[in-house]
């Protein structure tokens, strides 16, 4: 059954706000030990080509070269510097197209209550926690 028009523009303005709160947690955000740890690495990969950290420089050799990380988190966030630049926004908005592709999925797969899905996914304390923070949870959720 389909929704009332009344009822689309509330269930839309009510996303809306909740996107935009999510949004707005992003300018009083401090910064993460994440931000800096894969911020780090991935920098090294998209300027030098290598995964390799001057943080821990002296720890199992890693001034050289990181094996332990997540490789693939790491890959991505040196697109995205790539893409945008190399500064700490940069680093702490990675995980929002995955944001968006799992609210793109809700409406995909949820037509009839996709919007309160939807709502409910961006007013999850972890992931208005872990929305801007380097981290891959966001993507692996998604």
């Amino acid at each position: 059954m389909p929704q009332k028009p009344s009822s689309r523009i509330l269930s839309g303005v009510t996303l809306a706000l909740a996107a935009g709160g999510l949004l707005t947690t992003l300018i009083y955000r401090r910064e993460n030990y994440d931000d800096a740890w894969f911020g780090e690495l991935a920098y090294f990969l998209a300027t030098e080509g290598v995964i390799r950290s001057d943080l821990f420089a002296d720890m199992l050799g890693w001034g050289d070269q990181v094996l332990m990380t997540h490789k693939l988190w790491v890959l991505l966030t040196a697109l995205w510097i790539k893409t945008w630049g190399f500064s700490l926004w940069t680093v702490k908005t990675v995980a929002l197209p995955f944001v968006v592709l799992q609210v793109f999925l809700f409406y995909r797969c949820c037509r009839q209550s996709w919007t309160l899905c939807a709502l409910l996914y961006l007013s999850c304390g972890v992931i208005v926690r872990y929305t801007f923070v380097s981290r891959p949870e966001i993507a692996m959720a998604a």
